[in-house]
C-alpha cells in the first residue's frame, strides 16, 4: 500500500460491483470492494479503506449494488490493469447523480498523442512505497480539447502539471484498463529545464450537465 498524497485525487459517484470486505494489503487490515462509474463505458475501482477507521466502518454496512459518493487518492497499477481508490469519505448517493472529477498533479513523460479533435500525453504522479522501500511512478493520461489540446500540444517532457477533469477508461492493447482525465483545467508549474477523444457524454441517461466534449473545450478558461 502506497503512502497518501494529494498528487492524484477523485470524488466519483460509484456502484459496488462486490459486497465490501475485509482483506490484508501489504501487512495492513483493510476494508475492499470493487466498484464502478455509471458511464456507458465504466470506470473500474478497488476500493480501499483502512480497517479501523470510521470511513472502513461504514464501507462495511454497504451492500453490492449500492450507489455511494467517495472521494479519495487514485493509484492506478500499469501491470494489473487495476485502479485502486484509497477512499477518505463515503456518503450514501441518489438517482440521477453522476459527479466525476478528478486532480493530477505530476510531470509529463513520453510522446504526444494526437487525434482529429484532441492531443493526450502521459503524466507520472511519484510516491513513496513502503513496501519497496522506493519511490513508484503511477502513470495517467491526461486529453485536451479545444484550447486545451493546443496546450497539450506544447507540454514537453519532464514538464510539472496540474490538471483537473473527468476520469474516463481506456485499454490498451492488452485489453487492459488505464485512467484518461479529460482535461477541464490544465497549469504549468514549471518547464522542463526552467524553472482520439472520449463519448461525447458517458452518462446520457443521467440528469448530468457539464459532461459533453463542448463542455471540455477549454472556451471559458480566464486566460488562452
Amino acid at each position: 500500500c502506497a503512502e497518501h498524497s494529494d498528487l492524484s485525487t477523485a470524488y466519483v459517484t460509484v456502484t459496488l460491483g462486490t459486497t465490501p470486505t475485509a482483506n490484508v494489503c501489504a501487512g495492513q487490515e483493510v476494508v475492499e470492494a470493487f466498484a464502478s462509474t455509471n458511464s456507458e463505458t465504466p470506470v473500474n475501482f478497488l476500493i480501499r479503506a483502512r480497517a479501523g477507521s470510521s470511513v472502513a466502518s461504514s464501507l462495511l454496512q454497504k451492500q453490492k449494488d449500492q450507489f455511494l459518493l467517495v472521494t479519495g487518492e487514485l493509484i492506478p497499477n500499469e501491470d494489473t490493469g487495476e485502479t485502486v481508490l484509497l477512499i477518505r469519505t463515503v456518503n450514501d448517493a441518489h438517482e440521477g447523480q453522476f459527479i466525476n472529477e478528478a486532480n493530477v498533479m505530476g510531470r509529463c513523460g513520453g510522446r504526444i498523442r494526437e487525434a482529429a479533435k484532441s492531443s493526450s500525453i502521459g503524466v507520472a504522479v511519484n510516491r513513496y512505497d513502503a513496501t519497496q522501500s522506493d519511490t513508484q511512478a503511477h502513470w495517467f493520461r491526461i486529453r485536451g480539447f479545444g484550447k486545451l489540446k493546443d496546450r497539450v500540444d506544447k507540454l514537453t517532457s519532464g514538464d510539472l502539471v496540474e490538471v483537473s477533469g473527468m476520469l474516463t477508461a481506456a485499454s490498451n492493447k492488452e485489453g487492459k484498463q488505464y485512467l484518461e482525465v479529460k482535461t477541464r483545467f490544465l497549469k504549468v508549474h514549471q518547464k522542463k529545464g526552467g524553472g482520439g477523444g472520449g463519448l461525447s457524454n458517458p452518462a446520457p441517461k443521467s440528469n448530468a450537465a457539464g459532461m459533453d466534449d463542448s463542455d471540455f473545450l477549454g472556451d471559458d478558461m480566464p486566460f488562452s
